[in-house]
Parts: C-alpha cells; sequence; structure tokens
C-alpha cells in the first residue's frame, strides 16, 4: 500500500464512525453530530418571523457556514469513495453518490446550490436546510436499523401499499357514484373522493368531508373497518422486521466476541452459532459479586462490557471486553476458586452448564475442542503458578 493510501485509510477511519474507535474518531463524531443538529436548528429558526426579522444579517453567513462545511465534507467523501463502496466497483464515487448516505450529504448542500439556477426565495433555502438531519443516518444507530429495515422490507412493503391503493381507488369510486348527486363539491369527481378515502382509510377522519346518503354511510363503515387493518399490515412488517434486525444484529456482535475467545477457537462459524444461541444477557451495576469464592461452579461468562475484578489467593487480576471466566467449573463443576466482582455497570453473557451439556451431546467435536483447550490453559497457568512459587522460593533463600 502506498504512503498515499495509508493516509486515504487513515482519514476514512477518521470520518467513519464504524471504522475506527479511536479518541479522535469518536471526537470527529460527535463534532459533526452537534454541527448537523446546530444547523437544523437553525433553519427551523429561520421560519420564526420574529426571529427571522432580528436576525436577518445573520441567515445568510450561518447558511453560508454550513453549506460550505458540508461541501468540504461531501468531496473529502468521494475522495475517499473507494473505502466506502464494495471492493471492485468500477466507479466507486457513483456508487457513494447513490447510496442512502451520499443522497443525503447531496441533500444536505443542494437548495443552495440551485438557488443560482433557479428562482428560488432564501426563506425556501433557509427551510429546506431541516434535510440535514438525513446526516444523521450515519450516526444513529436506530435510524441505520430503520433505514436497513425498509430496504430489506421494500418488496412487502410494496405489496402492502398496492393492495392500500387499490382499497383507496374502488372505495373513492363508490364513494363518488353514491354521493357526487347529494354532494357535488365534495365528490364532484373520483380524485375529490380519494380525499376522503384517504382521511377514512388512515382513520384519521376530519370531518371536512362525509357521506350523507343511507348507502355511502354504510360503505363508509366499512372503508373504515378495512382502514385499519389495512394500515396495521406496514406496521407490523416494521416492527417485526426492526425486531429481526435488532435480533441480527445482537446475534453477529455475540458471534464475533465468542469467536475471539480462546476456549473457542478451532470450531467452524456454525458451531460458534451454536453456542452463541445459548449464551443469556446479563446486566449488573458496579460492585456486585458475579461469582463468590466457594460457591458452585456450574457457568461460564463473558465480558461484553465493563470491568470487573477477580479475588485471588495472592493477588487481584482485571477483567474486561472480550475477557472470561469460569470455564473450569463448566466443564468439571465443583466450587468457585475465586470471586469476581463487577466494579462498573457490565453486561455479561452466561452460558449454563446444563446448556453447554446438552450442547456436548448432540456435538462432541464442540466438547472435545473445548476440553482439549481448556486442558492446555489449565497446564499453562500450572506451569506460571509453579514459576511463581519458585522465584518466591529463591527470594527467600536469598
Amino acid at each position: 500500500m502506498s504512503q498515499l493510501s495509508r493516509v486515504k485509510a487513515r482519514i476514512h477511519g477518521i470520518l467513519e464512525p464504524a471504522s475506527s474507535g479511536d479518541r479522535l474518531s469518536r471526537a470527529i463524531d460527535r463534532t459533526m453530530v452537534l454541527l448537523i443538529l446546530g444547523s437544523v436548528v437553525s433553519s427551523i429558526a429561520s421560519t420564526v418571523p420574529s426571529i427571522a426579522a432580528r436576525r436577518a444579517d445573520w441567515l445568510l453567513p450561518l447558511e453560508f457556514f454550513w453549506v460550505t462545511l458540508f461541501t468540504v465534507e461531501l468531496l473529502l467523501r468521494l475522495w475517499l469513495a473507494e473505502f466506502s463502496v464494495e471492493p471492485g466497483v468500477r466507479s466507486p464515487r457513483l456508487e457513494y453518490l447513490r447510496s442512502r448516505q451520499g443522497i443525503a450529504d447531496v441533500l444536505a448542500i443542494l437548495p443552495f446550490y440551485l438557488a443560482f439556477l433557479l428562482p428560488i426565495e432564501s426563506s425556501t433555502i433557509y427551510a429546506l436546510g431541516g434535510l440535514r438531519i438525513l446526516k444523521l443516518v450515519r450516526y444513529s444507530r436506530a435510524m441505520a436499523t430503520l433505514a436497513s429495515v425498509v430496504a430489506r422490507e421494500r418488496k412487502t412493503l410494496l405489496a402492502a401499499l398496492e393492495m392500500m391503493i387499490t382499497v383507496l381507488l374502488i372505495s373513492s369510486t363508490v364513494l363518488y357514484l353514491t354521493e357526487r348527486h347529494a354532494q357535488p363539491d365534495a365528490f364532484e369527481s373520483i380524485p375529490k373522493a380519494m380525499w376522503w378515502g384517504i382521511v377514512t382509510l388512515t382513520t384519521v377522519g376530519y370531518g371536512d368531508v362525509v357521506p350523507l346518503t343511507s348507502l355511502g354511510r354504510f360503505f363508509g363503515a366499512i372503508v373504515n373497518v378495512l382502514g385499519i387493518v389495512m394500515f396495521a399490515l406496514p406496521t407490523g412488517i416494521l416492527a417485526t422486521g426492526f425486531a429481526r434486525e435488532l435480533k441480527q444484529r445482537d446475534f453477529m456482535v455475540t458471534w464475533n466476541l465468542v469467536s475471539r475467545v480462546p476456549l473457542f477457537t478451532g470450531l467452524d462459524a456454525a458451531d460458534i452459532a451454536r453456542i452463541s444461541r445459548l449464551l443469556q444477557p446479563l446486566v449488573l451495576q458496579a460492585d456486585t459479586v458475579v461469582v463468590r469464592q466457594g460457591e458452585p461452579a456450574d457457568s461460564m461468562f463473558i465480558v461484553l462490557s465493563g470491568r470487573l475484578s477477580v479475588d485471588l489467593e495472592e493477588d487481584q487480576a482485571r477483567l474486561a471486553v472480550g475477557d472470561f471466566f469460569g470455564e473450569i467449573g463448566l466443564l468439571r463443576g465443583g466450587e468457585r476458586s475465586a470471586t469476581v466482582r463487577c466494579m462498573t455497570r457490565c453486561q455479561l453473557l452466561v452460558l449454563e452448564k446444563e446448556s453447554y451439556e446438552s450442547l456436548a451431546q448432540s456435538a462432541p467435536h464442540i466438547a472435545a475442542r473445548v476440553s482439549k483447550v481448556a486442558r492446555e490453559r489449565l497446564a499453562a497457568d500450572a506451569g506460571r503458578r509453579e514459576g511463581a512459587k519458585d522465584e518466591r522460593v529463591t527470594d527467600d533463600s536469598s
């Protein structure tokens, strides 16, 4: 990799929230979120007449600042587009502009530049600055998850939309036929009747247009019931997709963490996935005892977040993200050899002995592999303890 490529990779790692976890990257992320929110707030404030009248001299320079800032960011991301798209893409910059994040970056500055070509009022430009809220998709997990769910469920959502449009057209046509003579102004055409259909199907019911004939009211009641059913479909689709996306994301985090645990090294992806499904989440507050010395050892723990202390006979050890403990009890039972306490709020994954034994019966090769690694770790720990003991004896004799 050339020097320029290394520099570009480093800059990309700083700019992209998911690419780097160093302090500079986190600081840039927080700064960008504050700047985006600041631009949105200023856009909203510019639509308030009293503020616009008092701060008219500030609005244009402030808008120029936001546009300059986000233009520089867009140009920088286009320069680094090769790191933001899949490898082998023929035109990384065009592919980036077609992505949802690229579209959000373009919409953040497009109204300002269009004003040089089209007769757009300055107040309209300021108001359209609210579109910059879309840039938070890059930094907000919730918004990114929702966007992923909509993209994944687009076919199902389009099918539901087709059904809703069909019901809307049928209901509007029927109300036009039944109400056009009784209310020629409100139902003079099918497009005009569609306002009643939309309001009724969405169960909003403004009450500005209502059927007067008996047949119209009867059919209107049916449309009200259909509206509850029809609009429950996309809601259920999005809710199910959102839950599935979160579950899959949590599973991937767990899978990646389990795959790095030395006890499970050498297992293939399917075996690690089987183990990951058996893990149960556990959240504990600071100064909570996880296990106590002398208690029955019947589970293993993996640290997702937080810090823990391990009180040993002669010293104290620390555990952090990715560490694990209790594996010997998982394999051999017996009693806990140390007390483990949470130093901060901790998120743990727990593998119960019964769950592991059930897995070992259905997949003996997993148990064999785990037992082998555990024996090697025990032998290594015993060697270190013997070495430390010999050093103390040597020190005492000298």
